[in-house]
């Protein structure tokens, strides 16, 4: 294995191609990232700002009048973080660009947000900290870094749905869900969040979801009582893994692409 801890990124990596994982957490090849690539890291860079910094402005609602403030500047505050958060990767790019695709990907976003705020001003007259509260995702619960030594993990959960009794943690996914849903090289890694999540939060998680964001829909699966055994199972894999055969059929969109040994044969190899 690259690292003495398994992230959730780590074992998406290997679900899809392992040597993609020996390339990059073991070889430690530098990426190549393709103009796409990048949208992609502004896309889940800006909902973490976005959710991390909105209740703090939610709480300055006092009439209804000020949602529509309050969001846009939410909306310059996303834009501002985003772009630090990502600066190594961004040089190439127009700022002026980026703020227009920031904000056209956290359009959905802000409109469900903005709802939410009239609803529960309108419906129970809620305003300022006690209406950011109950609209809004806690700070402390969007982006947070956890590492779990007894179970080797280590990750970010984007956002964890708390209730005094339970935790869901909820993954991004940058793009559309497929007509079945879940991909099966997101398993596993909505496991380990469960894992972290429990860490983390200090809450039970029966439940591990995944945010796909064109369009908003979140999909779930049931963690069971033998997660654990499971994920300690695919460490085990990963830690033992030597031969690390290419197994995707789409190394032409691999940031490996140009380095990769197997790129031009990897179909008959499969």
């Amino acid at each position: 294995m690259g690292s003495k801890y398994l992230t959730a990124q780590q074992a998406r990596i290997f679900g899809i191609c392992p040597y993609k994982y020996y390339l990059q957490y073991i070889r430690k090849e530098p990426i190549s990232y393709s103009q796409e690539d990048i949208l992609k890291k502004l896309s889940y860079a800006s909902r973490i700002v976005f959710y991390a910094k909105e209740q703090d402005a939610c709480a300055k609602i006092e009439e209804e009048r000020d949602i529509n403030h309050v969001y846009a500047s939410l909306l310059d505050m996303a834009v501002a973080g985003t772009i630090s958060k990502t600066s190594k990767y961004i040089a190439e790019l127009d700022f002026e660009y980026i703020a227009k695709f920031i904000a056209n990907e956290l359009s959905r976003d802000l409109n469900e947000g903005m709802l939410k705020c009239q609803w529960h001003l309108q419906c129970f007259g809620m305003t300022g900290k006690e209406l950011a509260i109950r609209a809004c995702y806690m700070p402390d619960h969007v982006g947070k870094r956890i590492v779990d030594f007894r179970h080797k993990l280590a990750g970010t959960i984007p956002l964890a749905h708390i209730t005094d009794h339970y935790c869901i943690p909820i993954q991004f996914e940058v793009g559309s869900a497929t007509t079945n849903g879940i991909e099966k090289e997101d398993i596993m890694p909505l496991m380990i969040n469960a894992l972290l999540a429990t860490e983390g939060f200090g809450k039970k998680v029966h439940l591990s979801g995944i945010l796909y964001t064109k369009p908003r829909k979140i999909f779930s699966i049931q963690i069971s009582p033998d997660n654990k055994d499971i994920v300690k199972e695919h460490i085990g894999l990963i830690k033992e893994c030597t031969t690390f055969a290419p197994t995707t059929p789409h190394c032409h969109r691999c940031e490996y692409a140009q380095v990769c040994e197997y790129n031009a044969s990897c179909k008959k190899l499969m």
